[in-house]
């Protein structure tokens, strides 16, 4: 099962938690839109049905919680989040993992530093940082990392106002809706 960790702030997180569902945003308004919006459709297009989420927030510099992808990414522009519209989405679900206690950015940096784990970097060359993906270990070793910090609870989970289920139709937006069907039919 695949990792992913959407990057977001204090806000918009707790919107996710709320609504249930995450959101990358479109970049209409850079100079490399296709460029940009191509590598964010390309991590998007590998979550799938339970593959586990958690959400790093900028502000705080922490590492929150373990989620799981409840169904496929889809394509929406209703509006959500109060500072812009996240189109490239995927609506989420508890997981067996209910931790209370977050990973702080220094103690994944220290994991980074030792070897621990490789694939952590909030900085991406192309200048999306919104989502990155880990692998099956390095999300072991924060498993371990978070359960250190955390007593055994069985509390359960919950998503207070689930958003509505929404087809995947990444596809359809990225080649029916755009200049590209255009030059095809001309």
């Amino acid at each position: 099962m695949a990792v992913h960790i959407f990057v977001l702030n204090e806000n918009n997180y707790k919107i996710c938690v709320r609504k249930g569902i995450v959101g990358l945003p479109e970049a209409k308004d850079s100079k490399q839109h296709d460029n940009v919006c191509d590598g964010l459709l390309s991590r998007l297009a590998y979550i799938k049905e339970d593959d586990y989420i958690l959400m790093y927030i900028t502000g705080a510099k922490e590492l929150r919680g373990v989620w799981q992808a409840d169904g496929e990414p889809y394509y929406e522009e209703s509006k959500i989040w109060d500072d812009k519209i996240y189109p490239f989405r995927c609506k989420i679900k508890c997981s067996e993992f209910n931790f209370t206690n977050s990973l702080s950015l220094n103690d994944i940096n220290d994991l980074r530093n030792s070897g621990k784990i490789w694939t952590w970097a909030l900085q991406r060359a192309n200048g999306s940082n919104a989502m990155f993906s880990i692998s099956n270990y390095e999300f072991g070793v924060l498993l371990n990392e978070y359960m250190k910090i955390n007593p055994f609870s069985l509390r359960k989970s919950f998503i207070p106002e689930p958003s509505p289920f929404h087809s995947n139709n990444i596809i359809e937006y990225k080649y029916f809706n755009n200049e590209f069907m255009l030059e095809l039919i001309n």
